[in-house]
């Protein structure tokens, strides 16, 4: 939820390893050198994928990437993917959001074709796969050294040996830059990369989403700034692989910059641009538990820019509906405890940690909001946000609680 940043890892065996040989390759096709892609590929490429306007897509995307810094950042992202959709207007190719594989309205079935036929060729010269660990590494498309641990082509060569890099290592990384726990998108779910001790050289981790999905920009698959530590139901369910940009078509020689169509992880604080608030409270007197048919969450925007990338955000990753029905429990547990610091507990607890009551000797003593949040079971900060699981909504819902920020007097009127 916390605005994330990656400055300060180490990235050379990510260049080394991934970019170098993935520009290295796309160069070979934009020359049309089919001795260099046989090397590259192990085979011909398809000759859809090596047409004369295809290699020139190939240069188009090269000259793009090449002329930008590594790691690309957000602006350096729309500035390719303008060059992208540039060409693509100039010859007569499915824009990209038309390259989904279930969508084939083009009526140029040869653009069609071809267009397809390139942005497959692209996946595997941007190999994901090989970045992706899945328990093992294996051999890149591009011509990495990276092999299956357990095969018997042999061991892992070079650097590989000495510095491994994958998307565990990644997730390693971006956890402890960023103090990073809990999934970014829901808040909900843990972040992780461990060792099994089970399974010598295994790595259990948790899933990357990536924000601009690869189906539409494959020669983004690689770009840490693309890739989101993410829990499976995000990654999965969330976004729906739908477009993170949005283009805007015009002429061929003045293709606008495509803008954010949802807050970006790298870019936005989800904390400042969105509150979440009980809509409405109903305690039952005889449970003294909420109602789970009343009990509603409701969202509350800033008024900018950002709010409305922030409302794309709550609603791409159903956040309403997840903590509604997911967590249910959590949340009609809190008015509850609520009701417990509108009593005398709280006061009750502070004189006996301070000695006033009952003559014990002092203790050290916490002031009445530290005690209000403990019966809250919410000692939860801004600074937690992105280290413990539900803590953005908690934080919110006890601000409107009024916990150490002045008492609300009837917990029914709330809105």
């Amino acid at each position: 939820m916390r605005v994330l940043h990656l400055d300060g890892i180490d990235f050379s065996l990510h260049k080394k390893y991934f970019r170098d040989p993935a520009l290295e390759a796309l160069k070979s096709l934009a020359d049309h050198n089919l001795s260099a892609s046989v090397r590259v590929f192990g085979k011909n490429p398809l000759p859809k994928a090596c047409t004369q306007v295809a290699c020139e897509y190939y240069k188009c995307l090269y000259d793009a990437i090449i002329a930008r810094p590594f790691p690309m950042q957000l602006e350096d992202f729309r500035e390719v993917v303008r060059c992208d959709q540039e060409f693509r207007l100039q010859h007569g190719w499915p824009g990209l959001d038309q390259l989904r594989p279930t969508d084939r309205k083009s009526r140029d079935k040869t653009r069609w074709t071809e267009a397809v036929a390139t942005r497959d060729l692209l996946r595997r010269v941007f190999s994901y796969v090989t970045f992706s660990d899945g328990g093992w590494l294996q051999w890149n498309a591009v011509g990495n050294c990276l092999v299956r641990k357990n095969s018997k082509i042999g061991k892992i060569k070079g650097d590989c040996n000495r510095k491994p890099w994958n998307a565990a290592r990644f997730v390693m990384a971006v956890r402890k830059r960023n103090n990073l726990t809990v999934c970014p998108y829901c808040n909900a779910e843990s972040i992780y990369a461990i060792p099994l001790l089970e399974m010598r050289g295994r790595v259990l981790r948790t899933d990357l989403d990536h924000f601009f999905p690869q189906w539409q920009y494959p020669y983004l698959a690689l770009s840490p700034y693309n890739l989101i530590p993410a829990c499976n139901r995000c990654n999965s369910e969330g976004k729906h692989s739908d477009d993170s940009l949005r283009h805007w078509p015009g002429p061929a020689a003045n293709v606008q910059l495509p803008e954010l169509a949802m807050a970006y992880p790298y870019r936005h604080d989800l904390h400042t641009l969105v509150k979440f608030n009980y809509k409405t409270i109903s305690l039952n007197l005889f449970s003294g538990m909420a109602n789970e048919a009343e009990l509603a969450i409701k969202c509350m925007y800033e008024k900018s820019p950002g709010g409305e990338l922030a409302k794309e955000w709550v609603k791409g990753f159903f956040l309403r509906s997840v903590y509604q029905k997911i967590y249910t429990r959590e949340l009609r547990e809190l008015p509850v405890r609520w009701r417990m610091c509108l009593s005398t507990y709280p006061e009750t607890i502070h004189g006996i940690l301070s000695g006033q009551k009952y003559g014990r000797e002092a203790m050290p003593s916490l002031d009445l909001t530290s005690i209000r949040r403990i019966l809250l079971n919410c000692s939860r900060t801004v600074d937690d946000i992105n280290n413990e699981r539900l803590s953005k909504v908690m934080v919110d819902l006890t601000d409107q609680l009024g916990v150490g920020f002045g008492d609300v007097n009837d917990v029914d009127k709330m809105a």
